[in-house]
């Protein structure tokens, strides 16, 4: 209901045409719920996977949506910003 279809910039690709995409990789401990989640249609779920785009789920008075940096490795970057505010 939140993402109506694909989150990447300027795509309308429909929910029907979307799969779930973790905000922060389970393989990076991201858990696997609505918070960390963000629809993708195919083309867009591999250039944020190829391009290791960061996504993030913003909050206002529009609701929630979600946010994309294309900054390519902004991905990377957040997980270093995460791991650096893990205690020793």
């Amino acid at each position: 209901m939140r993402d109506g279809g694909c989150t990447y910039p300027g795509c309308g690709a429909p929910p029907q045409w979307t799969d779930a995409h973790h905000l922060v990789h389970w393989a990076d401990l991201g858990p696997s719920d609505l918070d960390n989640g963000a629809l993708l249609c195919e083309r867009h779920h591999t250039i944020v996977h190829s391009r290791r785009l960061a996504g993030r789920v913003v909050r206002g008075s529009f609701g929630e949506r979600v946010e994309w940096d294309l900054t390519p490795g902004s991905y990377d970057e957040l997980l270093a910003r995460r791991a650096a505010q893990e205690p020793a």
